[in-house]
């Protein structure tokens, strides 16, 4: 993209400048060792399984269900009259808030895309975010996220992820406008 550009693509900052305007993330929030999580929960479930045990058996599900094609991924869009930066600010602070551990980020020629790991907890497994923000005109701008578990999504933890993070989003917006 040349930097000879005109309209919002030339003055949009890059998702770097808005990661570093928002403080940094800490790659280590999240919710602990997964292999320590595992074996609690293996000793709370299944007298005498160990952690490998469990671990094993998630794997194998998740290959069963990516097998069978029956992993769902789950996708929701929110237009925001927010400048891009401001909806750049608010969903990084958002997935700080949400303990996401952000994996890769990088911009593209509408806006940015991120990738971030919801860490697994004794009830739910590790959701892998993928959120597309698009700078629509320089007052607006578009947030996408894509949640990923593997396995299925029985207890629809994609979806209250999502919800989540958007109600997150939606509060950081509404602290920078106040």
């Amino acid at each position: 993209m040349s930097r000879m550009e005109t309209g919002a693509q030339a003055k949009r900052p890059s998702i770097a400048d808005i990661i570093r305007s928002s403080g940094s993330l800490d790659s280590n929030g999240s919710g602990g060792d997964p292999l320590a999580q595992l074996a609690a929960l293996a000793a709370a479930v299944v007298p005498g399984a160990s952690a490998a045990q469990l671990a094993v058996s998630a794997k194998l599900g998740e290959a069963l269900s990516n097998r069978f094609n029956l992993s769902k991924d789950q996708v929701a869009t929110r237009d925001y009259a927010v400048p891009y930066e401001t909806v750049g600010r608010a969903t990084i602070l958002a997935l700080h808030a949400s303990a996401c551990k952000l994996g890769a980020a990088f911009d593209t020629a509408s806006g940015a895309v991120l990738e971030a790991n919801l860490p697994m907890s004794l009830i739910a497994p590790e959701i892998t975010l993928t959120i597309a923000l698009s700078d629509l005109t320089p007052g607006s701008a578009r947030v996408s996220i894509t949640a990923r578990h593997p396995g299925l999504d029985m207890l629809h933890f994609n979806g209250k992820t999502l919800a989540a993070l958007f109600a997150k989003i939606d509060d950081y917006l509404a602290r920078f406008a106040s």
